[in-house]
């Protein structure tokens, strides 16, 4: 996945650290932060002005992708406490 709308090297690869984070979660608890790592880290760049809202849906539907796979992969459902 290449990190589009990111205007430097330094954010895309960031990015792709936080994605390859989440795809490698462990567990529940180490998952939901890096979940939570990653909303703050978008919004932050939102903020800053950094990124438009178009890059920010774009990122975080990329985002949504890889949080699919590992909740099949964790088991995790909403459901669950």
């Amino acid at each position: 996945m290449v990190a589009k709308g990111l205007p430097t090297t330094a954010l895309r690869d960031a990015w792709e650290h936080h994605l390859d984070d989440i795809k490698h979660a462990s567990s529940r608890a180490t998952f939901t932060n890096d979940m939570y790592f990653s909303s703050g880290w978008l919004t932050g760049l939102v903020q800053a002005e950094v990124i438009d809202m178009e890059t920010f849906h774009t990122l975080k539907a990329e985002r949504d992708s890889v949080e699919k796979v590992v909740k099949d992969r964790l088991s995790l459902t909403q459901d669950q406490p």
